[in-house]
């Protein structure tokens, strides 16, 4: 019994407050949380931001978000982050990874590979037949003021 669920509208602003005060407060932590989830999402036609939260007996153990583009059919920009150090959230994102393998056909993920939780995650990459087609140099600047390297990882599948 995984514990995901969808993030309801009118815990939006709760959620957010946890995510922002959690990296503020623990900035080296979860710096390598690369998010959007600062803004609400925006009422558009082309883009839908899909969100979930991993929840134990009422308490927020983690965050999962991606966007939709209605128009190129894809899913980008998806956000994860881990307040739980039990696997919990690893077990909730493996549920995650199965939702977006059985839903959509295109994904495209931008990770971080100094990100310690890159190893776990390259493997449910590589599970999940996604295929690494580049690295962006020094391309995102962190809280920490230092610039990383961005890994692009995609999975597409032609029409059957």
């Amino acid at each position: 019994a995984f514990m995901i669920q969808k993030l309801r509208a009118e815990d939006r602003d709760i959620i957010y407050d946890i995510i922002n005060n959690s990296v503020k407060d623990d900035y080296e932590k979860y710096k390598f949380f690369m998010n959007s989830c600062k803004m609400k999402p925006v009422k558009s036609s082309s883009f839908k931001k899909i969100e979930y939260i991993s929840l134990v007996g009422g308490r927020v153990q983690g965050y999962f978000a991606f966007i939709f583009d209605k128009i190129n059919q894809k899913v980008t920009n998806i956000e994860l982050i881990s307040f739980d150090e039990t696997r919990v959230f690893v077990r909730d994102f493996l549920e995650f990874c199965e939702y977006l393998s059985e839903n959509f056909k295109n994904v495209e993920l931008a990770v971080i590979p100094e990100n310690p939780a890159y190893r776990i995650a390259r493997r449910s990459f590589l599970k999940y037949n996604f295929k690494k087609v580049g690295t962006l140099q020094e391309s995102i600047r962190l809280i920490d003021g230092k610039f990383y390297d961005v890994e692009i990882w995609q999975r597409r599948f032609e029409d059957r």
